[in-house]
């Protein structure tokens, strides 16, 4: 019992053959009503980002420090800067066991001379800890 495919003769094989196109709606329609939609579109559009940027230029007129602030700022900057070298050379000092007690006073005198002066509620808060935290290790070294 053969249960396997039948195979017949050869038959000859057809060449390419042609292919007949669709005729459907034509593509300048299409093309049209794209065209159509563009022009409608682009003025609002063009408006609405001018008014975007116009905004932009604002908030980056106000975010400018004056002339005058400059140097407020300038020392503002070189103070906190002189905080952190004090708390580095704290850290420092933590990690090998010995703070001077001579940088921790300059430090609590640097954070009690500018005290309220940034204007910011949450700095304001960090200088304070800072400061407590400062006043302790000095009780500490005056204890010992």
């Amino acid at each position: 019992m053969s249960d396997g495919i039948k195979v017949g003769g050869s038959s000859r094989v057809g060449g390419p053959s042609r292919t007949t196109k669709k005729q459907g709606k034509s593509g300048s329609s299409f093309a049209e009503a794209l065209t159509s939609l563009s022009s409608a579109e682009d003025t609002p559009e063009m408006e609405s980002m001018a008014s975007v940027d116009s905004v932009g230029g604002l908030l980056s007129l106000q975010e400018a420090p004056d002339a005058e602030d400059r140097p407020a700022r300038r020392r503002a900057v070189t103070h906190g800067s002189s905080l952190l070298d004090g708390l580095e050379e704290i850290r420092l000092g933590l990690l090998t066991g010995s703070i001077p007690m001579e940088k921790l006073g300059r430090l609590a005198q640097a954070l009690r001379s500018r005290k309220g002066q940034s204007g910011d509620a949450e700095l304001e808060d960090l200088i304070a800890q800072i400061e407590l935290r400062t006043e302790v290790e000095l009780a500490k070294l005056q204890r010992r």
